[in-house]
Protein backbone atom coordinates (compact mmCIF):
# COMPACT_ATOMS: atom_id res chain seq x y z
CA UNK A 1 0.00 0.00 0.00
CA UNK A 2 2.79 2.42 0.93
CA UNK A 3 4.62 1.61 -2.33
CA UNK A 4 1.49 2.31 -4.38
CA UNK A 5 1.05 5.71 -2.71
CA UNK A 6 4.71 6.61 -3.36
CA UNK A 7 4.36 5.54 -7.01
CA UNK A 8 1.19 7.64 -7.45
CA UNK A 9 2.87 10.66 -5.83
CA UNK A 10 5.88 10.21 -8.10
CA UNK A 11 3.68 10.05 -11.20
CA UNK A 12 1.81 13.19 -10.12
CA UNK A 13 5.14 15.01 -9.60
CA UNK A 14 6.39 13.96 -13.05
CA UNK A 15 3.16 15.09 -14.72
CA UNK A 16 3.49 18.47 -13.03
CA UNK A 17 7.05 18.90 -14.37
CA UNK A 18 6.16 17.91 -17.94
CA UNK A 19 5.07 20.73 -20.19
CA UNK A 20 3.43 20.63 -23.59
CA UNK A 21 5.33 22.07 -26.51
CA UNK A 22 3.27 23.64 -29.25
CA UNK A 23 4.83 23.48 -32.66
CA UNK A 24 4.53 22.24 -36.20
CA UNK A 25 4.83 18.65 -34.98
CA UNK A 26 1.66 18.89 -32.91
CA UNK A 27 1.39 18.60 -29.16
CA UNK A 28 4.22 16.56 -27.72
CA UNK A 29 5.22 16.47 -24.09
CA UNK A 30 8.63 17.89 -23.26
CA UNK A 31 10.86 15.82 -21.02
CA UNK A 32 10.81 16.60 -17.29
CA UNK A 33 13.20 19.43 -16.51
CA UNK A 34 12.94 20.96 -20.01
CA UNK A 35 13.31 24.72 -20.04
CA UNK A 36 10.42 26.99 -20.90
CA UNK A 37 11.15 29.17 -23.90
CA UNK A 38 11.60 32.90 -23.49
CA UNK A 39 9.28 33.42 -26.45
CA UNK A 40 6.34 31.93 -24.56
CA UNK A 41 5.81 29.11 -27.06
CA UNK A 42 5.52 26.51 -24.34
CA UNK A 43 2.40 26.06 -22.28
CA UNK A 44 2.07 24.28 -18.98
CA UNK A 45 -0.59 21.73 -18.18
CA UNK A 46 -4.12 22.72 -19.12
CA UNK A 47 -5.42 25.32 -16.70
CA UNK A 48 -1.95 26.53 -15.72
CA UNK A 49 -0.34 29.80 -16.75
CA UNK A 50 2.67 29.65 -19.07
CA UNK A 51 6.05 30.31 -17.46
CA UNK A 52 6.69 33.53 -19.38
CA UNK A 53 3.21 34.83 -18.51
CA UNK A 54 3.86 34.14 -14.82
CA UNK A 55 7.17 35.99 -15.06
CA UNK A 56 5.47 38.94 -16.79
CA UNK A 57 2.85 39.05 -14.03
CA UNK A 58 5.59 39.23 -11.41
CA UNK A 59 7.34 42.01 -13.31
CA UNK A 60 4.11 43.99 -13.55
CA UNK A 61 3.65 44.15 -9.77
CA UNK A 62 4.16 47.73 -8.51
CA UNK A 63 7.29 47.05 -6.45
CA UNK A 64 8.91 45.21 -9.37
CA UNK A 65 8.42 48.00 -11.91
CA UNK A 66 11.58 49.73 -10.67
CA UNK A 67 15.08 48.45 -10.02
CA UNK A 68 15.39 47.07 -6.48
CA UNK A 69 18.80 48.71 -6.07
CA UNK A 70 18.63 52.14 -7.71
CA UNK A 71 14.97 52.70 -8.57
CA UNK A 72 15.46 52.93 -12.36
CA UNK A 73 12.18 52.22 -14.17
CA UNK A 74 11.45 49.10 -16.19
CA UNK A 75 14.07 46.61 -14.94
CA UNK A 76 14.88 43.81 -17.39
CA UNK A 77 17.25 41.72 -15.27
CA UNK A 78 16.84 39.53 -12.20
CA UNK A 79 19.17 38.43 -9.45
CA UNK A 80 17.90 34.88 -9.00
CA UNK A 81 19.93 34.59 -5.82
CA UNK A 82 18.16 37.49 -4.14
CA UNK A 83 14.88 37.41 -6.06
CA UNK A 84 15.12 41.04 -7.16
CA UNK A 85 14.29 42.74 -10.45
CA UNK A 86 17.14 45.09 -11.36
CA UNK A 87 18.27 47.42 -14.15
CA UNK A 88 21.11 46.73 -16.56
CA UNK A 89 23.54 49.00 -14.67
CA UNK A 90 22.91 47.27 -11.36
CA UNK A 91 23.05 43.87 -13.08
CA UNK A 92 26.66 44.66 -14.00
CA UNK A 93 27.50 45.35 -10.36
CA UNK A 94 25.83 42.09 -9.32
CA UNK A 95 27.67 40.14 -12.05
CA UNK A 96 31.00 41.49 -10.81
CA UNK A 97 30.31 39.78 -7.46
CA UNK A 98 30.35 36.40 -9.19
CA UNK A 99 27.62 33.92 -9.98
CA UNK A 100 28.21 32.19 -6.63
CA UNK A 101 26.97 35.37 -4.90
CA UNK A 102 24.42 36.81 -7.35
CA UNK A 103 23.24 34.88 -10.39
CA UNK A 104 21.89 37.34 -12.99
CA UNK A 105 19.47 36.43 -15.77
CA UNK A 106 17.53 38.45 -18.30
CA UNK A 107 13.76 38.66 -18.10
CA UNK A 108 13.45 38.46 -21.89
CA UNK A 109 16.69 37.01 -23.27
CA UNK A 110 17.15 33.96 -21.04
CA UNK A 111 14.98 30.86 -20.84
CA UNK A 112 13.11 30.44 -17.57
CA UNK A 113 12.00 27.25 -15.88
CA UNK A 114 8.87 26.91 -13.77
CA UNK A 115 11.14 26.21 -10.80
CA UNK A 116 12.98 29.53 -11.27
CA UNK A 117 9.71 31.48 -11.46
CA UNK A 118 8.40 29.60 -8.41
CA UNK A 119 11.57 30.50 -6.50
CA UNK A 120 11.28 34.15 -7.54
CA UNK A 121 7.62 34.18 -6.49
CA UNK A 122 8.45 32.59 -3.13
CA UNK A 123 11.07 35.26 -2.39
CA UNK A 124 8.36 37.92 -2.80
CA UNK A 125 9.87 40.34 -5.33
CA UNK A 126 11.51 43.71 -4.78
CA UNK A 127 9.33 44.81 -1.88
CA UNK A 128 10.17 41.77 0.24
CA UNK A 129 13.83 41.79 -0.81
CA UNK A 130 14.30 45.46 0.03
CA UNK A 131 12.55 45.18 3.38
CA UNK A 132 15.01 42.42 4.31
CA UNK A 133 18.29 43.67 2.86
CA UNK A 134 17.74 47.37 3.48
CA UNK A 135 16.36 47.04 7.00
CA UNK A 136 19.65 48.16 8.54
CA UNK A 137 21.42 50.29 5.94
CA UNK A 138 23.49 52.13 8.51
CA UNK A 139 25.53 54.87 6.86
CA UNK A 140 24.87 53.63 3.31
CA UNK A 141 22.61 55.68 1.09
CA UNK A 142 20.63 53.83 -1.52
CA UNK A 143 21.90 54.80 -4.97
CA UNK A 144 19.77 56.61 -7.52
CA UNK A 145 19.56 55.67 -11.18
CA UNK A 146 21.95 58.49 -12.12
CA UNK A 147 24.62 57.63 -9.52
CA UNK A 148 28.23 56.83 -10.33
CA UNK A 149 29.34 53.27 -11.02
CA UNK A 150 31.45 53.36 -7.84
CA UNK A 151 28.49 54.39 -5.67
CA UNK A 152 26.36 51.67 -7.26
CA UNK A 153 29.05 49.00 -6.77
CA UNK A 154 29.72 50.04 -3.16
CA UNK A 155 26.05 49.83 -2.24
CA UNK A 156 25.47 46.48 -3.94
CA UNK A 157 28.61 45.00 -2.37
Amino acid sequence: MEGQKHHADSQKHNRRKTSTKMGSGGDQPSPPGAKAGAGGDQANQPGQIATTDRLDRLLSQPANKCCADCGAPDPKWVSLTFGAFICIKCSGAHRSLGVHISKIVSVKLDEWTDEQVDFLTDLGGNGAVNSTYEAFLGNYTKPRQDCSADDRNDFIR
